[in-house]
């Protein structure tokens, strides 16, 4: 049951355990719940000497059925940073690793997931419709990632390149041209591949094929050979 919202039986169980003089803890014990959810269940609901059960379940399925408010729609401020760094053709991962750093705005801060979440829900999610065009992979729809033991996790076809929390502090200060933020994208079905590099400065964007496939040996060799001959600085890999 952990994790699990209280139904109204467990709610009746408290209210029949507080004038009983149950403690909350022993409560939490007989229900097989964590005590900190008995706690805030009395605490919300007028505590110990006001405690209802058909009160406190009434609230519950209140707040249950009224629309939550996504972190967007709650922080405009955040909403609009996100916004703005898209526009620049930054990834999600290089604006959530940088609002982290930084503190957040009003001290909140989002995933990349949230991002591509709030992308992709077109305008319904707190963010502008049409933020999709300023992404390096131009989908209509968000391919969700597995999570926990559903899929092994596969190896980067990048091979060991420098990753985007890993790049030098001045190509995240953007004053330097010659820092690249570099993309794999490939095609349906793996049948075609290329590499995108992105100056963080300049916001030139180098685009290299890869007719042979996308081995790491492939990757690296199309980012040292043209169309890429003058990137000498490192290059952060989006992976």
């Amino acid at each position: 049951m952990a994790g699990a919202a209280l139904t109204a039986h467990e709610r009746e169980e408290i209210r029949v355990g507080i004038e009983s003089k149950e403690s909350l803890s022993d409560i939490a014990r007989r229900l097989a719940r964590a005590p900190s959810t008995i706690t805030r269940e009395v605490k919300r609901n007028g505590g110990c000497s006001r405690y209802c059960a058909v009160k406190a379940q009434g609230r519950s399925e209140r707040l249950r059925s009224r629309p939550r408010s996504t972190t967007f729609q709650a922080n405009v401020e955040l909403a609009r940073h996100v916004e703005r760094r898209l526009s620049l053709k930054d990834s999600p991962t290089t604006i959530a690793i940088e609002l982290a750093r930084a503190g957040g705005i009003g001290g909140d801060t989002v995933s990349p997931e949230t991002i591509y979440q709030g992308v992709y829900a077109h305008g319904t999610r707190g963010l502008s419709a049409g933020l999709g065009r300023h992404l390096h992979r131009k989908r209509a729809r968000r391919r969700r990632r597995c999570r926990g033991g559903e899929a092994p996790k596969r190896a980067s076809p990048l091979g060991t390149f420098n990753l985007i929390h890993l790049r030098p502090k001045i190509a995240s200060a953007r004053r330097e041209v010659g820092h690249f933020e570099g993309d794999l994208i490939v095609g349906a079905g793996g049948k075609s591949a290329i590499v995108t590099l992105v100056d963080r400065a300049s916001r030139l964007n180098l685009i290299g094929d890869l007719p042979g496939g996308h081995s790491a040996e492939n990757v690296l060799a199309c980012c040292i050979e043209p169309p890429f001959p003058h990137v000498g600085r490192p290059i952060s890999h989006e992976l």
